[in-house]
């Protein structure tokens, strides 16, 4: 709605300096018409350089966000990295996404510079900025010199003419300016809004598929904790590479289920296809339990970065500022800590519930 109300006015003001420009008091319709024809060269100009400068800035957020991501990569495994003797190949990862990333950048840049620049080249858009004083004044060389309109005017009259008329053609080629100018930042924020949409349908694909895989314990025994009728799911990665097919699964509650095998056969796969992480391909799988009473632990442990509390941590993933501060909840954590051999931390930290750095 701003937006139309910003064209609505531009189209309003336009219209009011049309009439007085192509009236008696002005240079007539054919000074205007050198002013359309002037804008229409930038409207073609910022045209030719809009389309591949939306396409440009899409390229350059991906590969900045392969980089930064490769980047956190190495800083997140830089153990498991160095036992692997893989430093080498990192960096030369590293070094293969950064050069990508400069190579878009330069590419961007190349596009953004005509855009911004100024040569005599006309396909400037800080040409039609600087210049346009210039034309207004050089229009009025053909009602003066070619068409002899102010003839009859003597030098005062004509010094006021030449002043009203630069003073309109001026503010019509401003408000042409103020247009070029606006296409130029829509070009850019086109590229920005492309990588959101793509996101936006890649999130709106998982919801419309049509598919109905999950449920909690709809027409089943509740005695049930988890459910799998000829469930089948791959790698996300690889469709085609199908980690488990038809697979049928009861797990009755207070019951314990131990799944072995090989590494790499798909029982890390089945939680998080479990998890929802994954999404199968055919089958129902039906949960009797819920985030708030179940919990999942990763191979690899995590701990949020961040100068959180001890108490911070041992909640987590649930938040500290959403549980009370009660005593019990406390004399609980504490005993955890101590049957842990842990009870250290607490002093170490300065207390259950101060700010501590973890970052060691």
């Amino acid at each position: 709605m701003v937006r139309s109300a910003w064209l609505t006015q531009m189209g309003t003001d336009l219209a009011l300096e049309f009439q007085p420009c192509v009236g008696g008091t002005a240079s007539g319709p054919f000074g205007v018409a050198i002013i359309y024809v002037y804008f229409l060269i930038g409207v073609i100009a910022n045209r030719l350089l809009v389309s591949p400068l939306t396409k440009w800035t899409a390229r350059v957020e991906r590969a900045e966000g392969d980089f930064r991501y490769k980047h956190v990569s190495v800083r997140n495994n830089a153990e498991e990295s160095a036992f692997y003797s893989a430093s080498e190949f990192d960096k030369h990862e590293s070094d293969r996404f950064f050069v990508f990333l400069l190579k878009r950048q330069l590419g961007a840049t190349l596009w953004k510079y005509p855009a911004q620049c100024n040569d005599a080249l006309l396909l400037l858009q800080n040409f039609f900025d600087y210049y346009g004083a210039i034309i207004s004044y050089v229009i009025q060389l053909f009602p003066i010199f070619i068409f002899h309109t102010y003839d009859n005017m003597d030098a005062a009259v004509l010094g006021k003419q030449i002043s009203n008329n630069a003073f309109y053609f001026i503010y019509l080629i401003n408000s042409f300016t103020r247009l070029t100018d606006l296409a130029m930042n829509i070009g850019e924020m086109a590229g920005y809004s492309q990588r959101i949409a793509e996101l936006v349908r890649q999130m709106k694909s998982y919801h419309d598929d049509g598919k109905s895989f999950w449920g909690y314990g709809e027409g089943v025994d509740s005695s049930d904790l988890l459910v799998a009728q000829n469930l089948s799911f791959s790698l996300p990665s690889d469709p085609n590479s199908v980690v488990a097919a038809d697979l049928n699964l009861r797990l009755p509650q207070e019951k314990t289920l131990l799944i072995t095998g090989n590494s790499g056969v798909g029982k890390s796969s089945l939680l998080r296809v479990v998890k929802n992480l994954w999404e199968p391909c055919s089958g129902t799988i039906i949960r009797n339990f819920t985030q708030t009473n179940a919990m999942f632990l990763p191979q690899r442990p995590y701990f949020p970065p961040g100068s959180l509390s001890i108490r911070q941590q041992i909640v987590f993933p649930r938040n500290e500022s959403d549980m009370p501060c009660l005593d019990q909840e406390n004399d609980r954590i504490m005993k955890i800590l101590q049957s842990l051999d842990l009870i250290k931390l607490v002093s170490m930290s300065g207390g259950l519930t101060d700010s501590a750095d973890f970052e060691w």
